[in-house]
């Protein structure tokens, strides 16, 4: 069910908090003259969890939460990483966004985190007076619509990106995402130049409309690789032009490559999973949930972000050393399966309802 607020032309979900307000009334309007009443609340994001908390308060039911982005990690990396990160942190709201989740944090009946390093490491920032609501739930992959095309149709898919092992990134363009320290790393790395390839599959290369940090992100990475000369061992595709993400996965396993997330903070990384699946090793940021998933899976290989040394090093050590390559491949199809499917997720989420309106 949609429900109206605001003015009636489109706007982005950044720009929604003025209407929250609105929106809560509305929808506290619309439960109360519905027949059937919800037992529970579960919001997500910071902008649900106002409108979740507000709702629960009026309707005197629980409220589980999800936070999927909590703006405190987020502060602490900016001050590591950004030197102007006063005002980045201001022109994102991350300093409102990290008071609201404090109140929703108090008030929540239950939180549910995606890892041990969200609930410990990411939740411990804040103020926690009841540290045991915090649940550890791991998103899930439904094994039974993964769909991919027939094995037969990824020679000629691979020939249009090339034969050498592929070094996989799929994300969409943001700063944070350190795509533009993934290229940097490979250019200046001759020996995993001549071993691999690099191909970066983002939706927002084709995208109709982007926002000026979009273009400014696409451009300073097209401009270095231009300036590199060696332009044709690195691509910038559209996973819909290979038949979506899942077949990029089979592509670049099929190629003997890897999947590379070196965002410099990761809340979760479903990608990881995802492309594990596939039998596709890993190399991922230490920060954030990633890092969980390669120690539980033993999958691939953990990296500072910002140490484009030491990403290209953990690339080549993998491509190079096939024995390795097939144990971390044989983990992730395994581990991943046992740990991570939607099953478990959500007879846990289930179990955790049933405990709170029992």
């Amino acid at each position: 069910m949609r429900l109206p607020c605001g003015p009636k032309k489109y706007i982005k979900k950044v720009d929604l908090w003025p209407y929250l307000d609105e929106f809560t009334q509305n929808a506290k309007n619309y439960i109360e003259n519905s027949e059937q009443k919800p037992d529970i609340i579960q919001s997500n994001y910071a902008d649900g969890g106002f409108v979740g908390r507000n709702l629960a308060k009026k309707l005197a039911i629980p409220l589980v939460h999800i936070s999927h982005s909590l703006a405190k990690p987020e502060i602490e990396r900016l001050k590591e990483s950004r030197k102007n990160f006063e005002k980045i942190i201001k022109e994102n709201h991350f300093k409102y966004q990290a008071e609201l989740e404090q109140k929703i944090i108090n008030d929540a009946n239950a939180i549910v985190a995606s890892s041990e390093n969200e609930k410990t490491l990411q939740y411990g920032l804040y103020n926690l007076k009841s540290p045991d609501k915090i649940q550890v739930i791991y998103p899930g992959i439904d094994l039974d619509k993964i769909k991919i095309l027939k094995t037969n149709d990824f020679t000629s898919l691979t020939k249009n990106i090339g034969k050498k092992p592929i070094i996989l990134a799929l994300t969409r363009m943001d700063v944070k995402k350190n795509l533009i320290g993934l290229v940097k790393a490979f250019l200046k790395d001759k020996e995993l130049q001549k071993i691999a390839q690099l191909v970066i599959a983002s939706s927002t290369f084709n995208a109709e409309s982007l926002s000026s940090k979009e273009k400014n992100l696409i451009t300073e990475i097209k401009e270095e690789i231009n300036k590199s000369n060696i332009s044709e061992t690195v691509s910038l595709i559209n996973p819909e032009d290979f038949g979506g993400p899942f077949n990029l996965y089979k592509i670049a396993s099929e190629s003997k490559g890897i999947f590379v997330n070196p965002a410099l903070f990761e809340g979760f990384g479903l990608t990881t999973l995802e492309a594990g699946i596939f039998g596709l090793p890993v190399v991922a940021t230490k920060n954030g949930g990633p890092s969980e998933v390669v120690n539980k899976c033993k999958n691939g290989i953990l990296i500072n972000p910002l140490d484009k040394k030491e990403l290209a090093e953990a690339i080549k050590k993998i491509i190079k050393n096939e024995k390795l390559w097939q144990e971390f491949s044989e983990n992730s199809v395994k581990n991943i399966s046992k740990y991570y499917s939607w099953e478990n997720a959500a007879k846990k989420q289930i179990e955790l309802f049933f405990n709170l309106i029992k």
